[in-house]
């Protein structure tokens, strides 16, 4: 008798130890998993972070880019203007002050041609980055 009450009282103790061993299992799991759903969300914000951080770079040098280009058409249209401005400043001039009279007006007709050259220049850059 005094032994089975001893197996007994061994197996109870067994059944404890277990049940408390078990218990603090299951609490580190628990533990474990909290952290790595933490990890998992502290990821996934900085993926968002560095997502947004390439998307404002992006938007930087496309609006770099357009600001190049406004200030390239500038450019053009200033240079076109300077030219239309010449050419009839020149063509203004009397025509034997222009070679018109001695030589059938070859600078008029440079002048002419290096605007026509101009406007389809600005065309063909236009068109290309339209």
């Amino acid at each position: 008798m005094e032994r089975l009450k001893q197996q007994e009282a061994e197996e109870e103790e067994f059944r404890k130890r277990m049940l408390e061993k078990f218990a603090e299992d299951e609490r580190l799991e628990q533990m474990n998993a909290q952290k790595r759903r933490m990890r998992q969300m502290e990821h996934k914000r900085e993926v968002e972070r560095l997502l947004d951080e390439r998307r404002a770079m992006y938007e930087a040098e496309k609006e770099a880019e357009l600001d190049e280009q406004r200030e390239e058409e500038k450019r053009a249209a200033a240079l076109r203007d300077l030219i239309e401005q010449e050419r009839r400043r020149i063509l203004q001039v009397r025509p034997e002050e222009r070679g018109v009279g001695w030589g059938g007006g070859q600078v008029a007709r440079e002048v002419e041609r290096e605007a026509v050259q101009s406007r389809r220049c600005g065309r063909l850059v236009a068109e290309h980055r339209g």
